[in-house]
């Protein structure tokens, strides 16, 4: 139950007084990070190389050539996606780590995580069977015979 500013000043609170323990995290993090980096960039070469073998055997060495140069680009976009992702998710792991060493909070007890989890309709209501009237909703207008509609508040 709190909001960016809090995370943010609690961040800091913690790692000021926890510097050997937040570094530590950090540099298992780190080490986490070059390794699985490397493996990401391992497992989209591969993949890669296995695309452009796989098109040399139907295709023209300059179309060959163009596929590898597509490829390539993908492949670094792929791969720095996944590393900022890999940022933020080892980010949070030290967060919750510090916090539970400085508060004594298990990650399970933070909040949402007990939150209740209601089962959702299968398929939801939508559109105007969804619309409900207010429960303190005015009355329809009636209109008169002639086709006028009565002013409100006025006699008659």
């Amino acid at each position: 139950n709190s909001d960016a500013f809090d995370a943010f000043s609690r961040s800091f609170s913690l790692v000021t007084s926890r510097l050997w323990s937040t570094l530590g995290l950090v540099l298992l993090t780190g080490a986490s990070a070059v390794v699985l980096t490397l493996a990401f960039r391992l497992l989209l070469d591969a993949g890669a190389a296995a695309a452009v073998w796989a098109a040399a055997w139907t295709t023209t060495e300059a179309t060959t050539a163009s596929l590898a140069g597509v490829l390539g680009w993908w492949r670094d976009v792929v791969q720095r996606g996944l590393c900022g992702s890999l940022f933020w998710t080892h980010a949070t792991i030290v967060y919750l780590f510090i916090r539970e060493q400085v508060d004594a909070v298990p990650v399970f007890h933070l909040s949402g995580y007990t939150d209740d989890h209601r089962p959702h309709e299968l398929y939801p209501v939508v559109g105007m069977p969804a619309m409900k009237p207010a429960p303190d909703a005015a009355p329809p207008l009636k209109v008169a015979d002639n086709g006028i509609v009565p002013e409100i508040g006025g006699e008659g």
